[in-house]
C-alpha cells in the first residue's frame, strides 16, 4: 500500500513540475526572443519480487516474479533554441538574429556572479577579450536602445546591460547619433558615416543545452564546458547560416498547440495519481476494517 502511494506522489510531481514549465512558456508567449522549455522524465528504480514454486501451476507461460517500479522523476529541463517568427516594426533600434548564434552582452563581475557564470567561464572571457572588468552573458532579445552615461551614449538591451562589439567591448559614442544602421553582418554604422564604428558580436555555442536561462532572457554558462564557446571572430563562417536583420525582433518559439497539447498530458498524468491515491487509500481503509 504504501508503495503505491509512493509512486503516485512521485508522478504527481513530476507532472506538477511539467504543468509549471508549460505555465511559464504559455505565459511569455508574447516575450520578445523567449525560449520555450521542456521537461523530460525518466523511471525510477525497479525491483523484483519472487514468487515461490506452489503458483507455479500448469498452463502457466510467465516466468516467476515479476518487477514494479516506483515511479518517474524529472530527467531534465531543456532549452528549444530553435528561432522564432521575425516581426518587423521599423524601430532602427531593433536586431533580430536569423539564425543560431546570439548576442553578447557585458555586465559586472558582480552581476555576473549573481547570474550564475562559472567562475571557469570567465577565466575564459578575461583571457579571450583581454579584459577582466567583464563579465559576459547571451541573449536572443535585441530590443536595443542608446542609454546616456556621464557624456557618452551606449548600446544597451532592454535590462540595462552594455552590447558587446565582437572585441568584447561594450559599443559607446562620444558624439550625438543622429542616424544608425546595421547591415546583416552586424557592421555599425553611425551618422551615414562610409566606414563601420564598429562590428555586434555574434556569439554561438557547439552545445547550446549546456547553457543556463538565468530569467529575463538571459542566458549563461553556468556549467563551463571547454570549447564549446565560439565567436565570429574564431569562426566568420558563422555568417553562412546566422544574419543580423535591423528593423525587426524575434518573437517567442513557444507553439501554443504544442504547449496544451503537452498540458492535457500532464493533467491527465496527475489524474491518475490523484486516483491512485485514492483508491490506495480506499483499499487501506477497507483493510483496517477487516476484523479476525
Amino acid at each position: 500500500m504504501n508503495l503505491s502511494l509512493h509512486i503516485a506522489a512521485s508522478t504527481m510531481r513530476s507532472a506538477g513540475t511539467k504543468v509549471d514549465l508549460i505555465s511559464n512558456n504559455i505565459a511569455n508567449i508574447d516575450t520578445i526572443g523567449f525560449k520555450a522549455s521542456k521537461a523530460s522524465f525518466q523511471d525510477l528504480l525497479y525491483e523484483r519480487i519472487n514468487q515461490t514454486e506452489r503458483i507455479n501451476l500448469p498452463g502457466r507461460t510467465t516466468p516467476l516474479g515479476f518487477q514494479y517500479g516506483h515511479g518517474v522523476r524529472i530527467n531534465g529541463i531543456t532549452q528549444d533554441l530553435r528561432p522564432g517568427a521575425l516581426k518587423e516594426t521599423s524601430n532602427p533600434y531593433d536586431v533580430a538574429l536569423t539564425g543560431p548564434g546570439m548576442f553578447q552582452l557585458i555586465v559586472p563581475p558582480a552581476e555576473a556572479e549573481r547570474l550564475g557564470v562559472s567562475d571557469e567561464a570567465m577565466g575564459v572571457y578575461a583571457q579571450l577579450f583581454d579584459n577582466e572588468d567583464y563579465g559576459y552573458v547571451f541573449t536572443r532579445d535585441g530590443s536595443f536602445r542608446l542609454d546616456v552615461r556621464g557624456g557618452y551614449s551606449s548600446l544597451v538591451d532592454a535590462r540595462g546591460y552594455q552590447v558587446s562589439d565582437r572585441l568584447g567591448n561594450p559599443i559607446e559614442f562620444d558624439f550625438d547619433v543622429e542616424s544608425f544602421s546595421i547591415d546583416n553582418q552586424g557592421n555599425l554604422f553611425v551618422n551615414e558615416e562610409a566606414a563601420p564604428h564598429t562590428q555586434l558580436m555574434l556569439a554561438n555555442f557547439n552545445n547550446t543545452q549546456a547553457l543556463h536561462h538565468a530569467g529575463n532572457n538571459i542566458f549563461v554558462e553556468r556549467q563551463f564546458v571547454e570549447g564549446n564557446f565560439q565567436t565570429i571572430n574564431d569562426n566568420p563562417d558563422m555568417f553562412q547560416n546566422t544574419q543580423f536583420a535591423q528593423g525587426f525582433i524575434e518573437g517567442s518559439n513557444v507553439d501554443i498547440i504544442e504547449q496544451m497539447t503537452e498540458l492535457i498530458n500532464a493533467q491527465r498524468m496527475l489524474q491518475f495519481g490523484a486516483r491512485a491515491i485514492q483508491s490506495t487509500d480506499t483499499m487501506m481503509g477497507l483493510a483496517n476494517t477487516i476484523r479476525s
